[in-house]
């Protein structure tokens, strides 16, 4: 139960993880020579006799004191009792540093590996496993895992002070010894059923936790929806539910622990209560004695009370370990090359691409049938179609995120399999419907993929962009701070940042998912405009529904369950009497008829 998260504990911290063991033992002895200092100062009260079973072991400390030369008076024996109970506290504390910087490496490690597992690995992969599975997992299940290694180092801490005490107890109340064993053995089969259902509660943790993230994660991302509906109130009774069951369960991880606890303490104290008054009564124990056997016990008893309680709560813990295993070995699996060898392309203009019979499936579903089209360099290629036609599976084919089972994909003459996914990709920009911001300036915003970029370059792609004239508007200009709860930039201007963003060094190829569709028409109007200005110099594969959006498109492939209907120029397309021209006539009319409504 414990090895494992030992022997991965050891494997990511290396030797600091004995040396801190080697410091709680330092720091358990530490305990037990100021326990035993206890025996010569009561000696000096009065309190012990040559008869007494403390004798032996107080022979052995006086014994020791002669041989340092600490006379057995009250201010010598005091004097050496505070020096060894500060050198104590100063030997606790560097464990408790210790301690908190290993578990909270511990905790890094297991997020950067995770992360990096999950980012490296297919795009297959990524569609498969839930978003909030995967933040979860990278999360809070390796904080439950960090838990659980700083359990088993307390667990550890706790048995090395049993060892101690129980050494000490040998020579001035072995009874103890035997009555705590045979007692300690009764209470485990009692609390048997309560670690069996740790164990359970433990893997239940995981569950709610995914359940509760998922199902927040995706409310807020449609807050809007569930405001403009009116349905805050099902969105409130749903996760209502969901916080219901993450609290009955983590109640019952606090719940079990804690009876543990209450019952080893409970029927402790009664047994030592009994065993002090038999002592005194009818074993005639001196009052030396008694006073150590006393402590020896609550110290011994809590110890042991403590590594129960900790126990049950390592059980609620310990399975984040196998699942984070399971989480970095399949994502492992599915790992994507992330090396640069391969075929070398040019570094300049825009690239030609060639797809020839290509097919692509999903399961039973095919998702591209047969698919053959030239993409010459510097040309601008549109695609579109209803939702589920092929356009976003023809794209992930040209960037290398999905593999056809059959035809080919090249690259300037190159099959794309010989280039490095991740060569091939630093070519590529790409601007999707949601542009991602993150916390910073305009100018990190834009060197996000290239932070050695310098303000030259970053400039010279926000004109490019159509965006260098209302960044310079802003209070400082590149330099003003966007993202989170700082200033808000319209639609337009974030995709503008996104496609300053996506130019940025040297494209030779740019992508614009579904980029426009959420803008107005200005808006729109001044990302095509930064689009013409680069035509002919960067190849550029538009997809759209918006079909006006298509208009400097060279060609325009119309797709419908996985197939090319139509092929050819936006005019061409327009005037004919099929699928895109019925289209066109029918936007065309809606947007006319937008005014008067």
């Amino acid at each position: 139960m414990y090895r494992p998260l030992l022997s991965d504990a050891f494997k990511r911290l290396g030797w600091w993880l004995p040396t801190l063991a080697a410091l709680i033992l330092i720091a358990s002895f530490l305990e037990g020579v100021g326990l035993t200092m206890l025996l010569p100062l009561l000696a000096t009260f009065g309190l012990s006799d040559d008869t007494s079973g403390d004798g032996a072991l107080a022979q052995v400390v006086n014994d020791v004191l002669d041989t340092i030369g600490v006379s057995p008076e009250l201010g010598s024996l005091m004097t050496v009792i505070v020096i060894i109970l500060v050198l104590q506290t100063a030997m606790i504390f560097a464990v408790s540093v210790l301690e908190t910087r290993l578990t909270t490496q511990y905790t890094a490690d297991w997020r950067r590996r995770l992360f990096q597992a999950v980012i490296e690995a297919s795009w297959g992969y990524l569609q498969d496993t839930k978003v909030e599975v995967q933040t979860n997992q990278i999360i809070a299940e390796t904080s439950r895992n960090s838990a659980a290694l700083s359990l088993a180092l307390q667990i550890i801490k706790g048995v090395f002070f049993v060892f101690v005490y129980a050494l000490i107890a040998c020579f001035t109340a072995w009874q103890v010894v035997i009555g705590l064993s045979v007692f300690g053995a009764m209470i485990w089969l009692l609390t048997r059923p309560i670690s069996k259902r740790s164990r359970q509660v433990g893997m239940d943790v995981t569950s709610v936790s995914e359940t509760l993230n998922g199902r927040a994660y995706e409310f807020l991302l449609n807050a809007k929806l569930i405001k403009a509906t009116a349905m805050e109130n099902t969105a409130q009774r749903i996760i209502g539910a969901d916080i219901e069951g993450y609290r009955r369960t983590y109640f019952q991880a606090g719940v079990l622990p804690a009876s543990v606890q209450a019952i080893y303490m409970g029927l402790g104290y009664i047994v030592l209560g009994a065993g002090v008054w038999s002592a005194l009564t009818f074993l005639e124990v001196s009052p030396a004695a008694a006073i150590v056997t006393i402590y020896v016990f609550l110290r011994l008893y809590t110890q042991l009370s403590n590594i129960q309680q900790l126990r049950q709560s390592f059980l609620l813990s310990a399975p984040a370990l196998e699942n984070c295993q399971n989480e970095l070995r399949t994502a492992r699996a599915r790992r994507e090359y992330v090396g640069e060898d391969g075929d070398v392309l040019d570094e300049s203009g825009g690239v030609d691409i060639s797809i020839h019979n290509l097919t692509v499936a999903y399961g039973d579903r095919r998702a591209l049938s047969s698919i053959s089209v030239d993409i010459p360099a510097g040309s601008v290629l549109g695609l579109t179609g209803p939702s589920g036609a092929g356009k976003s599976t023809m794209v992930d084919a040209i960037v290398g995120l999905v593999v056809g089972e059959e035809g080919d994909v090249k690259i300037d003459g190159y099959s794309i399999e010989t280039l490095s996914p991740q060569y091939w990709r630093k070519h590529i920009g790409y601007v999707a419907q949601e542009t991602l911001i993150i916390r910073g300036s305009v100018a990190d915003n834009i060197a996000w993929g290239m932070p050695d970029a310098t303000r030259d370059q970053i400039r010279t792609a926000a004109h490019m962009a159509n965006a260098n004239e209302f960044i310079e508007t802003m209070a400082d200009g590149y330099d003003t701070i966007i993202g989170g709860r700082s200033i808000r930039m319209s639609g337009g201007q974030r995709q503008r940042i996104g496609l300053a963003r996506a130019l940025l060094g040297s494209k030779r190829l740019l992508i614009l998912d579904e980029a426009t569709s959420a803008l107005d028409s200005t808006s729109e109007q001044k990302v095509l405009d930064a689009v013409a200005h680069i035509k002919g110099n960067v190849t550029v594969v538009m997809v759209a529904h918006r079909l006006s959006t298509l208009k400097l498109a060279d060609s325009i492939l119309v797709f419908d369950e996985g197939k090319i209907i139509e092929q050819g120029p936006f005019d061409t397309l327009a005037n004919s009497d099929g699928a895109f021209s019925q289209l066109w006539r029918l936007q065309t009319a809606n947007n006319q008829a937008s005014p008067a409504k």
